[in-house]
């Protein structure tokens, strides 16, 4: 049923169909592990405090709320809305430990125009971050995971709908049609 048309995703023709960035994802990956793997040695050493401001992770599948939920957020004038930015990829390329991927994603927080060191909060709304919920908890113990979750086949509905418009005039598929699809 659903999980095959999920199961296209690990097929050895969706990684030559997909962007080229698949591979620095599956680098990520594997870097998201190494650092695990360091932390849970050396987890005898103290783990940071909290700070200002408290990190929000957005995570979900596309076209599951996840935007509706950062708008209402984002409402908040104590809130920075960082958006769909990729910082936490950018602080684990290359780093060495936890500590480093800290320093770096702050440090990109901080460098950012709207910033103000009077902020409770800061949203990222990365929604790939989820890969890494493990490493989050790790690097910012104190950071709040939210996990935007829609019906599975409400959600591929919708992205039939979008891919598919010129074929469906922007009108919903058919539950039917959308089975039928998933089990052929």
């Amino acid at each position: 049923g659903v999980f095959f048309c999920f199961s296209w995703f690990r097929s050895p023709r969706a990684l030559h169909t997909l962007p080229t960035r698949r591979t620095s994802d599956l680098d990520l990956l594997q870097q998201n592990e190494t650092l695990l793997q360091q932390q849970a040695a050396h987890s005898n050493q103290s783990s940071p405090t909290s700070t200002k401001p408290r990190l929000i992770f957005i995570v979900g599948l596309p076209r599951s709320g996840s935007t509706l939920v950062e708008t209402i957020l984002s409402q908040n004038s104590r809130l920075i809305d960082l958006g769909e930015v990729a910082y936490l990829n950018q602080a684990m390329t290359g780093a060495e430990n936890l500590e480093a991927v800290r320093q770096h994603y702050r440090s990109s927080i901080e460098n950012r125009s709207d910033y103000s060191a009077d902020a409770e909060a800061c949203s990222d709304k990365f929604l790939y971050n989820f890969a890494y919920a493990p490493l989050l908890a790790a690097a910012f113990p104190d950071c709040r995971i939210l996990h935007v979750y829609r019906n599975p086949m409400d959600n591929l509905d919708r992205q039939s709908t979008r891919l598919n418009t010129r074929h469906y005039s922007g009108a919903r598929m058919p539950p039917s049609a959308l089975q039928k699809k998933c089990n052929h």
